[in-house]
Protein backbone atom coordinates (compact mmCIF):
# COMPACT_ATOMS: atom_id res chain seq x y z
CA UNK A 1 0.00 0.00 0.00
CA UNK A 2 2.94 2.25 0.81
CA UNK A 3 4.51 1.18 -2.74
CA UNK A 4 1.17 2.14 -4.39
CA UNK A 5 1.00 5.65 -2.32
CA UNK A 6 4.58 6.12 -3.39
CA UNK A 7 4.26 6.16 -6.91
CA UNK A 8 1.01 8.15 -6.96
CA UNK A 9 3.09 11.12 -5.45
CA UNK A 10 5.62 10.41 -7.92
CA UNK A 11 3.44 10.02 -11.00
CA UNK A 12 2.07 13.39 -9.54
CA UNK A 13 4.86 15.17 -9.48
CA UNK A 14 6.31 14.57 -12.57
CA UNK A 15 3.24 15.82 -14.40
CA UNK A 16 3.62 19.11 -12.46
CA UNK A 17 6.94 19.05 -13.38
CA UNK A 18 6.47 18.09 -16.72
CA UNK A 19 3.27 20.95 -17.05
CA UNK A 20 5.40 23.62 -15.34
CA UNK A 21 8.65 23.24 -17.21
CA UNK A 22 6.85 23.64 -20.52
CA UNK A 23 4.72 26.62 -19.42
CA UNK A 24 8.66 28.21 -18.49
CA UNK A 25 9.69 27.09 -22.07
CA UNK A 26 6.40 28.76 -24.34
CA UNK A 27 6.78 31.94 -21.60
CA UNK A 28 10.58 32.24 -22.11
CA UNK A 29 9.76 32.21 -26.58
CA UNK A 30 7.37 34.78 -25.53
CA UNK A 31 9.86 37.20 -24.00
CA UNK A 32 13.07 36.47 -26.22
CA UNK A 33 10.82 37.70 -28.68
CA UNK A 34 9.86 41.19 -27.30
CA UNK A 35 6.44 39.13 -26.22
CA UNK A 36 5.21 39.85 -22.28
CA UNK A 37 3.44 37.79 -19.72
CA UNK A 38 1.12 38.22 -16.68
CA UNK A 39 1.06 35.81 -13.99
CA UNK A 40 -2.03 35.30 -12.05
CA UNK A 41 -0.83 37.31 -8.67
CA UNK A 42 0.17 40.06 -11.46
CA UNK A 43 -3.88 39.94 -12.64
CA UNK A 44 -6.74 42.03 -11.58
CA UNK A 45 -9.45 39.71 -11.78
CA UNK A 46 -12.04 42.31 -10.96
CA UNK A 47 -11.23 44.74 -13.57
CA UNK A 48 -9.81 41.64 -16.24
CA UNK A 49 -6.06 43.46 -16.28
CA UNK A 50 -2.69 43.40 -15.25
CA UNK A 51 -2.60 44.91 -11.35
CA UNK A 52 -1.83 48.52 -11.93
CA UNK A 53 -0.20 50.31 -8.77
CA UNK A 54 -0.35 53.50 -7.46
CA UNK A 55 3.20 54.08 -5.95
CA UNK A 56 4.79 52.46 -9.11
CA UNK A 57 6.02 48.59 -6.81
CA UNK A 58 5.31 45.74 -8.96
CA UNK A 59 2.95 42.95 -7.77
CA UNK A 60 4.53 39.82 -5.78
CA UNK A 61 4.12 36.54 -4.74
CA UNK A 62 2.50 35.45 -1.68
CA UNK A 63 4.49 32.71 -1.99
CA UNK A 64 8.73 32.55 -0.43
CA UNK A 65 10.85 34.37 -2.63
CA UNK A 66 13.68 31.36 -2.14
CA UNK A 67 11.06 29.09 -3.27
CA UNK A 68 10.51 31.34 -6.40
CA UNK A 69 13.95 31.68 -6.67
CA UNK A 70 14.90 28.03 -6.75
CA UNK A 71 12.07 26.75 -8.89
CA UNK A 72 10.36 29.43 -10.58
CA UNK A 73 7.26 31.10 -11.13
CA UNK A 74 5.47 28.55 -13.51
CA UNK A 75 5.28 25.68 -11.09
CA UNK A 76 2.73 27.60 -8.85
CA UNK A 77 1.53 30.47 -10.63
CA UNK A 78 -0.65 30.22 -14.17
CA UNK A 79 -0.17 32.69 -16.85
CA UNK A 80 -3.73 35.02 -17.45
CA UNK A 81 -2.34 37.49 -19.92
CA UNK A 82 -0.05 36.96 -23.27
CA UNK A 83 1.04 40.00 -25.80
CA UNK A 84 3.05 38.46 -28.33
CA UNK A 85 4.92 39.45 -31.66
CA UNK A 86 5.38 36.01 -32.87
CA UNK A 87 2.48 34.04 -34.83
CA UNK A 88 5.08 30.90 -34.08
CA UNK A 89 3.75 30.87 -30.33
CA UNK A 90 0.24 30.62 -30.90
CA UNK A 91 0.00 26.56 -31.11
CA UNK A 92 1.73 26.25 -27.65
CA UNK A 93 -1.10 29.06 -25.93
CA UNK A 94 -3.42 25.94 -25.02
CA UNK A 95 -0.64 25.36 -22.66
CA UNK A 96 -1.96 27.76 -20.46
CA UNK A 97 -4.80 26.66 -18.61
CA UNK A 98 -6.11 29.89 -17.36
CA UNK A 99 -4.93 32.54 -20.15
CA UNK A 100 -7.63 35.36 -20.16
CA UNK A 101 -6.32 37.76 -22.16
CA UNK A 102 -4.45 37.21 -25.72
CA UNK A 103 -3.19 40.46 -27.98
CA UNK A 104 -1.35 39.15 -31.23
CA UNK A 105 0.95 42.08 -32.81
CA UNK A 106 1.36 40.24 -36.09
CA UNK A 107 0.48 41.57 -40.07
CA UNK A 108 1.66 38.15 -41.23
CA UNK A 109 -1.12 35.97 -39.59
CA UNK A 110 -3.46 33.96 -41.03
CA UNK A 111 -6.73 32.19 -40.24
CA UNK A 112 -4.89 29.10 -40.28
CA UNK A 113 -2.30 30.44 -37.89
CA UNK A 114 -4.73 31.93 -35.23
CA UNK A 115 -6.84 28.59 -35.15
CA UNK A 116 -4.87 26.77 -32.67
CA UNK A 117 -6.31 29.46 -30.52
CA UNK A 118 -10.18 27.63 -30.44
CA UNK A 119 -8.83 25.45 -27.79
CA UNK A 120 -7.79 28.05 -25.19
CA UNK A 121 -11.48 27.75 -23.98
CA UNK A 122 -10.35 30.64 -21.26
CA UNK A 123 -9.91 33.34 -23.23
CA UNK A 124 -12.55 36.54 -22.34
CA UNK A 125 -10.37 38.87 -24.28
CA UNK A 126 -8.92 38.63 -27.56
CA UNK A 127 -7.07 40.93 -30.05
CA UNK A 128 -5.25 40.54 -33.08
CA UNK A 129 -3.50 43.65 -34.75
CA UNK A 130 -0.87 44.48 -36.86
CA UNK A 131 1.38 47.46 -36.88
CA UNK A 132 0.14 51.17 -37.50
CA UNK A 133 -0.25 51.01 -41.30
CA UNK A 134 -0.58 47.30 -41.97
CA UNK A 135 -3.63 45.08 -41.56
CA UNK A 136 -3.95 41.56 -40.52
CA UNK A 137 -4.51 38.29 -42.70
CA UNK A 138 -7.60 37.00 -40.62
CA UNK A 139 -10.99 36.60 -42.32
CA UNK A 140 -14.51 34.87 -41.97
CA UNK A 141 -12.71 31.38 -41.24
CA UNK A 142 -11.50 32.61 -37.79
CA UNK A 143 -14.58 34.63 -36.64
CA UNK A 144 -16.37 30.83 -36.75
CA UNK A 145 -14.17 29.72 -33.92
CA UNK A 146 -13.95 32.54 -32.14
CA UNK A 147 -18.04 32.79 -31.66
CA UNK A 148 -17.47 29.17 -30.00
CA UNK A 149 -15.26 30.58 -27.70
CA UNK A 150 -17.40 29.87 -24.26
CA UNK A 151 -16.30 32.92 -22.30
CA UNK A 152 -15.29 35.12 -24.55
CA UNK A 153 -16.55 39.06 -24.22
CA UNK A 154 -14.15 41.45 -26.35
CA UNK A 155 -12.75 40.64 -29.68
CA UNK A 156 -11.11 43.22 -31.64
CA UNK A 157 -9.20 42.12 -35.14
CA UNK A 158 -7.77 44.30 -37.89
CA UNK A 159 -8.21 42.24 -40.83
CA UNK A 160 -9.07 43.19 -44.44
CA UNK A 161 -10.93 39.54 -44.97
CA UNK A 162 -13.09 39.83 -42.74
CA UNK A 163 -17.13 40.27 -44.45
CA UNK A 164 -20.54 41.24 -43.25
CA UNK A 165 -21.48 37.67 -43.24
CA UNK A 166 -18.60 36.56 -41.44
CA UNK A 167 -19.88 39.27 -38.92
CA UNK A 168 -23.05 38.05 -38.24
CA UNK A 169 -21.31 34.89 -37.05
CA UNK A 170 -20.48 36.68 -33.89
Amino acid sequence: LLLVGLTLLCLALGWWTHRARKQESVVRYIEQYGGEVTYDFEWDEEFGQPIQSIDGTEARSSLPIWLLDGLGHDYFHEVKSVYTFDREVVPDLRRFRKLESLLIQDESITDEQLAPAAYIRSLIWLQVCADDTAVTQIGDESLEWIASLPRLESVLIDGTNITAGGLEKL
